[in-house]
């Protein structure tokens, strides 16, 4: 795949290895290398792998999010977001739910956040716009996670959390993890405070083919970095998953009851 070269406008740094800003075509981008977090001085695509197979699934459900793309800067690939100087980071920022379709973007975000396994959605991963727009980045950690076993010798990897096997002991431990556990007014405004038919509507846009996930491979710079083993483990996961969350949903009628047991649930397992 031929990627756009570009160079550093800011570059990587001793504390921030995986991060750069670079401008392309007259638009600037924050990249996110290879370079991995969990183990310093080595590479995993993994993070980045998550990024554009987040983006392809929740591009299709309609969630807003920059426009992103690959490029590289010398021999370093990197997945960059567009960064607009009229989005900034939400934070502690208020917002109106009820504006420009945030109550809606905030319904599909949280969802796909469980159904793709996305722990780390948290205010800071959120952008607010000068007219009061929600858009959502930073899916790193969503899905395979860094792609390794969970009895890796250095530190136990992320793949542990697609044993189908344990899917019926863990499905509340994955709601509680998966359902914007980190971002709590985020929960409130979904689930307490619009009826319940919103939620099943944005249900409807949550992804049901996991055969998708071969095509996955072919918008990555370098194919080796999605492995065949890689996409048979998570089709096997999401197949069931997702079959899982749907009967679950299918059975409820009442987002308050819903936050009610995540609340519940985080209590009892020290998250609160």
């Amino acid at each position: 795949m031929n990627l756009p070269q570009a160079n550093y406008v800011i570059p990587p740094t001793l504390k921030e290895p995986r991060h750069c800003e670079v401008v392309i075509d007259g638009k600037r981008y924050h990249g996110k290398g290879t370079r991995c977090s969990k183990r310093p001085q080595t590479h995993n695509p993994m993070w980045i792998v998550n990024e554009c197979t987040y983006h392809y699934f929740a591009t299709k459900a309609g969630l807003r999010m920059p426009d992103c793309m690959f490029f590289r800067v010398e021999s370093e690939t990197y997945f960059g977001s567009e960064k607009l100087d009229n989005r900034k980071v939400l934070g502690k920022q208020p917002f109106n739910p009820d504006q420009h379709d945030n109550r809606r973007q905030l319904t599909l975000a949280l969802l796909l956040d469980l159904f793709l396994l996305n722990s780390d959605r948290t205010p800071q991963n959120v952008l607010l716009d000068d007219v009061d727009s929600l858009w959502f980045f930073d899916h790193d950690k969503s899905l395979w996670g860094d792609g390794l076993p969970e009895t890796h010798p250095k530190q136990n990897g992320d793949l542990g959390r697609l044993d189908v096997a344990k899917l019926p002991e863990k499905q509340s431990d994955y709601l509680s993890d998966y359902l914007g556990l980190r971002f709590r007014d985020a929960t409130s405004i979904v689930f307490g405070q619009q009826p319940w038919v919103n939620i099943t509507e944005c249900l409807v846009q949550m992804p049901t083919d996991y055969e998708q996930f071969e095509l996955i491979r072919d918008l990555l710079p370098d194919p080796t970095w999605l492995s065949n083993e890689l996409i048979r483990s998570m089709k096997a996961f999401a197949r069931v998953w997702w079959s899982l969350l749907r009967d679950y949903f299918d059975q409820q009628n009442d987002g308050l009851v819903l936050l009610q047991l995540l609340q519940s649930l985080r209590y009892k397992r020290g998250l609160d």
